[in-house]
């Protein structure tokens, strides 16, 4: 089963950090229906490593007990 979601499309911003940090380049950022650009996720080259919901800034807002760092 690999993953189908990084985080909640709701709180998705678009900042494409899971497409960079993915080790086997499985996330491609595409244009929804609405216009946003989202992540979509290649089931066949996702080895489900899970770098990318943990390091995905809009997972670790939603998670109160961790604090968000930005890199300048």
């Amino acid at each position: 089963m690999a993953i189908s979601q990084i985080c909640d499309r709701n709180h998705c911003t678009g900042r494409s950090l899971c497409e960079q940090i993915c080790p086997r380049k499985a996330i491609d950022m595409q244009i929804d229906s609405e216009g946003f650009r989202y992540p979509v996720i290649d089931d066949k080259k996702c080895i489900e490593c899970g770098l990318c919901m943990k390091k995905c800034p809009d997972n670790c807002a939603l998670d109160t007990n961790k604090q968000r760092s930005f890199v300048v």
